[in-house]
């Protein structure tokens, strides 16, 4: 206990401290004559729902939103071509929840801000979030006892809300066939419990919307973690996100995000020759001018439960330009 007390203590110390008007001065000096842009990665936005995978409060988004819109040119993936003033940053959302409609997307109109939003059409087809999240989503709703009974094979931890994120992980990161069995065996154990509901995704109608603001991605067609994929399998999958985009919604999207920060190097060639001119990573650093010019793009992962800690994120958590 006393050892999580100092160190949340230390984390919130050094959000405070990187939040400072001076401490964000310098951040933006810096990012400024490193031509660098920055690019954070976003997942759920709304109130709690009692799942263990959070989501950002709406009112945090709405600092963020603005605090970004002071202080950077904020644009869409396509807009990186353009010329700014300004360090250049975007808002790149992931998987394709409802939330992002019913929360994020009105406080964006208000201020007139586009998007980057990455879908996962397994997702968008099956109503249902990829199966890490339904299982951080049963973490959280039921009790305890309901989480003894809750068998996950090759699982070796009791399953809590402390192991909740080790879970996922587990889950994640099987290869795509062993994801979807266990999808199988899981799903119907998650079913069984009155208080389990999985988190809403987006209907294809809710995409039909989005996208005549905000700009569409590929997130993968299952959401697969394409380290442990083979070259034929993400050569395919590249193209059937291709297809499917064109098919449903009439885009011809050229962003592709890579999954659960996922992937190996001959992927970046196999995915950019199936059509896809930007390929977007988590590698947790600030973009260089570089990078934009290929058009392997990393992000930051962003997330936030304080004021502070909104600007030191915004700002690309203090990650070097690369």
């Amino acid at each position: 206990m006393f050892k999580n007390n100092l160190k949340n203590a230390v984390k919130s110390l050094r959000f405070y401290t990187a939040s400072r008007p001076w401490a964000v001065r310098r951040r933006l000096v810096y990012l400024s004559e490193s031509a660098a842009t920055v690019i954070l990665n976003l997942h759920r936005v709304g109130p709690s729902d009692h799942s263990a995978y959070a989501a950002l409060s709406p009112t945090l988004f709405e600092e963020l939103v603005v605090f970004c819109k002071r202080h950077f040119e904020v644009t869409t993936v396509a807009g990186l071509q353009e010329e700014a003033k300004r360090p250049r940053l975007v808002l790149s959302f992931d998987d394709g929840y409802l939330d992002f409609y019913d929360h994020a997307m009105p406080i964006l109109e208000q201020h007139g801000i586009r998007v980057n939003h990455n879908l996962i059409p397994q997702c968008i087809e099956s109503g249902l979030p990829p199966l890490n999240v339904m299982a951080q989503d049963f973490v959280g709703k039921v009790p305890q006892t309901a989480l003894d009974s809750l068998d996950v094979p090759g699982f070796d931890s009791p399953v809590t809300m402390a192991t909740s994120q080790k879970l996922s992980n587990f889950i994640k990161f099987q290869p795509d066939a062993k994801r979807n069995a266990l999808a199988e065996y899981l799903i119907p154990q998650f079913e069984k419990h009155r208080r389990f509901s999985p988190t809403a995704m987006l209907t294809k109608q809710h995409v039909m919307e989005i996208s005549e603001r905000h700009e569409i991605g590929a997130h993968s067609f299952s959401h697969a973690s394409m380290g442990a994929e083979t070259d034929e399998f993400v050569a395919r999958d590249a193209i059937q996100c291709k297809k499917y985009f064109k098919t449903n919604f009439g885009l011809n999207t050229n962003i592709f995000a890579f999954p659960n920060g996922s992937y190996r190097a001959e992927h970046l060639n196999i995915v950019q020759s199936a059509g896809f001119n930007y390929l977007l990573l988590v590698d947790n650093v600030v973009n260089a001018s570089k990078s934009i010019e290929r058009g392997v793009l990393k992000r930051t992962t962003f997330d936030a439960h304080s004021r502070a800690e909104v600007i030191f994120r915004g700002t690309g958590a203090g990650t070097p330009v690369v």
